[in-house]
Formats: structure tokens, C-alpha cells, sequence
């Protein structure tokens, strides 16, 4: 009767591993890209925020935005808007200076006004909050990491012992961070649900520290490389954390101890990465390259250097959707490929991100002798993935001269 019951058992087990098989066979072989919104309009962003953030709380609503552009060659003229998490505009304010600097961070949720001073020095900071509020003041640079937590700033020169300051929420000193010049805010992550943030710190020449540091303002590790990180990248909770350094990426637990350690193309620079929501998978791409890769034991899954390729596309950034049975791959191009698990193509199409105009400088010696300019497939625009989502954001990230525009697209499956 024992055995009986045991094979009936081990017949719905592989009844089941083979219905899901079959599930997941049908899901991807009708894979659809479908836009949902596309807009300069923060309102209709935020709205749709608001709806989805409680099942994707990767997403983050804009509470603060600028444009800003020279108006006469010194003077910078900035416009800030303040939004409720609705897209209400609270208020707006204007700063027309031909020296002050304006930051908003990627929290979306406030601003940090520089006044410099002197070369790589800033003689006071600024943070207004959401609501157009000055909550803090300090007579130095800083920089924000989220969690509520600021970190001094002092440039790629501050001496042979530098020391930063780690700042609370109202500005009280809870710490400090050694052998650290600042916070290079290109390279910085926030857990979702911010319990840590992780960041390449300034280092001069002596290349960069990747630092952890939790909600309490305390540092819980750092990983010092002799190449300087060129990025990083953490799974969606925040269990796995990529840093790219040299030719390597390495992964990490959120303890600092070391996972696994990959030389996917062995290049320095242009790789683009992504893990899956748990970090048990790791995707890399470079050029027309990319690489599938287990993280739970280091292997690579699967390697395709021709679908891209035949093309002449090269990939810009990677997702890795739907437990890690999906790699999406976005490139220049605007070309968005779906692969599955097994490197199968299953989806391709091109999102049309618009163009803009390039200028070509002279060449004499090719017949060129004066700058000319082109129409090309606009390059400023930038993807993140959270969940089942594309979000694109477009236009002039540094000084812009128009709003940015949001466009938001769903890979639906099945």
C-alpha cells in the first residue's frame, strides 16, 4: 500500500514539473510589448505610479523635477517643480545664477542647491523637500544616498587621510566614512525597500571602495578594487549585489561575503548587467554579445553572438524578467529582443524612440572640411525594468531644456 501511494506521488510530481513546463511553453510563445503611457506630463506618471507601486515597489513616484538651460552663456536659469505623489504641482520656484548647481537625486524626492566655491569646493548645500521646504543647510557639499541619510563631499583632492561626514535627516552628525573623498552618485543603488544603500566612493587616484551602507548610517562593508567600478547593480530584494570593476563582476551577498565571480567578455568597459528578482540569475551583455549565467552555481546557461549581430545591433541595457525566465535586451537601435530561459528568441521588436540631430565635426582629409549634421535615432534616453515593465525615460538628463518623457511599456506574457 506504501509503495502504492509512493509511485502516485512521484506520478503527480511529474504530472506537475510537466503541466508547468507546458504553461511556461505557452506564456512565451506569445509574448506581446505593449505600450501603456507616454508622456511629459508628471501627473499621468505619478497616477500610474500610485496604482502599481503597492505589487512593484521598485517604482518610484517624481516629486521633484527641473528644466534648465544657459539663458546667456554664463547664467543658468532652472526652473523646480514640486508634486504630490498624485502629480498635484505643489509649487515651483526659479534660480537664475551663472554658479549654483542643482542636483535631484534618484529617489526623485528632493533637491540639493549647490553654492561653490573654490576649484572641487562647495561653500554651502541646499535640501528642499518635495513640498519646496529648505530642511537642511550645511555650510560643505553633500551628497544623498536615500534612507535619509547624507554623506559629506570633498572632491577628488581632500589629502592623504580623508574623513566625510555621515549625515541624519535633520543634519546631526551620526558617523563618519575614512579614506573616502566623496560619493560618485553614477554609481549608487538603493535596496527597495531601503534598508541599505551600496556605492562606488571617490578614492583620487587610488581607485574606488564599493561601500554598504545600512538605514542606521552605519558602514557594513567595503570592497576596495585596484580598477576603479564602472557600475553596480543589485537583484530586486536586494539579496545579491553586482559590482563591475576591471573585467570582472563580481557578486556579492548582502553581508559582503563573496558569491561568485564572472570575466563574461573580458572588456573594461561597455558591459550592461541585470539580475533576476531574486539574483539567482545574472545576464551580461556587450556589443552584439550576451551571456545567460546560474548564479546559484556560476554556470552559463547559454551565449548568443549572432541574433544582435545580424542586426548591427549592440546592446545598451538588460532586464531579466519573470523569475529569470525571461532576458530582455535593449539596444541603440531602440531594438528590444525577448530570449527565454533556454536563449530561444521569442519576441523582437523596435519601441521608436524618436530621433535628434548629430553634429559631425570636419574632416579634411575625407572630403569633409566643415562640421555637418545628421539625423540619427536619438541616444537620450535611458531604461529601467522593475517587474513586468520597460520604463524609458527620454530626453537630456544633465541641463534640459524641456521636460523629460516618460514612456512605459508591459511585456504581457500568454
Amino acid at each position: 500500500m506504501r509503495k502504492l501511494f509512493l509511485s502516485i506521488i512521484i506520478i503527480l510530481m511529474v504530472m506537475s514539473v510537466g503541466l508547468y513546463a507546458q504553461e511556461t511553453e505557452s506564456r512565451h510563445s506569445q509574448i506581446k510589448v505593449k505600450k501603456i503611457l507616454e508622456s511629459k506630463s508628471v501627473k499621468e506618471y505619478n497616477q500610474w505610479v500610485t496604482k502599481n507601486i503597492a505589487k512593484y515597489p521598485g517604482l518610484k513616484a517624481v516629486l521633484v523635477d527641473y528644466t534648465g538651460y544657459y539663458k546667456k552663456s554664463p547664467l543658468k536659469r532652472y526652473e523646480i517643480n514640486y508634486y504630490t505623489e498624485r502629480g498635484d504641482r505643489l509649487s515651483s520656484e526659479v534660480i537664475e545664477d551663472s554658479q549654483t548647481e542643482i542636483y535631484v537625486p534618484v529617489t526623485n524626492d528632493r533637491v540639493l542647491i549647490y553654492k561653490p566655491g573654490s576649484e572641487f569646493i562647495t561653500l554651502q548645500t541646499t535640501v528642499k523637500n518635495s513640498k519646496g521646504e529648505t530642511i537642511l543647510t550645511v555650510p560643505y557639499g553633500i551628497s544623498y544616498i536615500g534612507m535619509g541619510i547624507y554623506i559629506e563631499s570633498k572632491g577628488p583632492y581632500a589629502g592623504p587621510e580623508p574623513e566625510l561626514k555621515i549625515l541624519n535627516k535633520n543634519g546631526q552628525i551620526i558617523g563618519t566614512l575614512k579614506q573616502v573623498n566623496y560619493v560618485d552618485r553614477s554609481c549608487l543603488c538603493i535596496a527597495n525597500d531601503k534598508r541599505y544603500t551600496v556605492f562606488a566612493g571617490g578614492r583620487g587616484d587610488e581607485g574606488k571602495p564599493v561601500i554598504l551602507i545600512t538605514r542606521e548610517g552605519k558602514e557594513l562593508w567595503r570592497q576596495t578594487y585596484r580598477s576603479a567600478p564602472v557600475s553596480l547593480i543589485i537583484s530586486e530584494d536586494g539579496s545579491k549585489i553586482g559590482i563591475h570593476h576591471g573585467k570582472f563582476v563580481s557578486v556579492y551577498l548582502e553581508d559582503g561575503s563573496l558569491l561568485r565571480e564572472y570575466n563574461p567578455f573580458d572588456k573594461v568597459y561597455g558591459l550592461s548587467n541585470a539580475f533576476s528578482e531574486n539574483g539567482n540569475r545574472y545576464a551580461s551583455g556587450y556589443a552584439s554579445n550576451i551571456n545567460y549565467y546560474d548564479n546559484t552555481t556560476g554556470d552559463l546557461l547559454w551565449k548568443n553572438d549572432t541574433t544582435l549581430a545580424e542586426n548591427n545591433d549592440e546592446v545598451r541595457f538588460l532586464g531579466v524578467m519573470d523569475d529569470g525566465e525571461i532576458v530582455i535586451v535593449l539596444c541603440w537601435s531602440h531594438n528590444l529582443y525577448v530570449f527565454d530561459k533556454e536563449g530561444h528568441l521569442r519576441k523582437e521588436t523596435n519601441l521608436e524612440l524618436g530621433k535628434e540631430w548629430f553634429e559631425i565635426p570636419p574632416d579634411p582629409k575625407h572630403g569633409r572640411p566643415f562640421a555637418e549634421k545628421i539625423e540619427g535615432v536619438t541616444r537620450s534616453w535611458f531604461a529601467e525594468f522593475v517587474g513586468d515593465y520597460v520604463i524609458i525615460t527620454k530626453g537630456r538628463i544633465g541641463t534640459r531644456d524641456e521636460p523629460l518623457t516618460r514612456i512605459i511599456h508591459k511585456i504581457v506574457f500568454g
